[in-house]
């Protein structure tokens, strides 16, 4: 997803319908399913994704379990190993900067709070893309973010008085 710079919050811009029929659809299945299709046993994949492999994380209990994309396990299998390091890099950044910026945010105590959370989504914005765009000068493979961290989501919100 493609994010811009809007009166001071960053927000998710919408993709051209004529774009959107060429990005191809993940194809998500749990862990065993992409274990067998890939000829690997569950727990390779598992560490796999303690790796850094793109997936997104279940939860506990019934119908959460952890979702990979068999296309997307198979070439992060065969990337060389200084790659998929940069690209695991690449994957948490944007989380870990997301985490820490909330929780300034939240530790700050004065009447500008509000304003201060757009601010603060903004600062993120700026240096996450100014880390993925150096990561990508040194190799093409790493990609964008999929989707806006929930606490950099929730900063937008506070600043918007959703």
């Amino acid at each position: 997803m493609i994010y811009e710079s809007n009166s001071a919050l960053c927000t998710p811009s919408t993709i051209d319908s004529d774009l959107e029929s060429e990005v191809p659809q993940a194809r998500l299945v749990s862990l065993s399913v992409a274990a067998a299709e890939l000829g690997e046993k569950p727990g390779t994949l598992r560490r796999w994704c303690r790796e850094g492999m793109p997936h997104d994380k279940g939860g506990r209990g019934r119908g959460k379990a952890t979702m990979v994309d068999v296309a997307v396990a198979r070439q992060w299998a065969d990337l060389p190993a200084d790659t998929q390091h940069l690209m695991t890099l690449a994957d948490e950044l944007p989380r870990i900067m997301a985490t820490a910026v909330f929780n300034r945010w939240c530790e700050f105590q004065g009447p500008d709070k509000r304003r201060l959370a757009g601010e603060m989504a903004v600062t993120w914005y700026i240096c996450v893309t100014t880390l993925l765009d150096h990561l990508q000068a040194l190799n093409p493979n790493v990609a964008e973010p999929e989707k806006m961290p929930s606490e950099i989501d929730y900063l937008e919100k506070i600043a918007r008085g959703d």
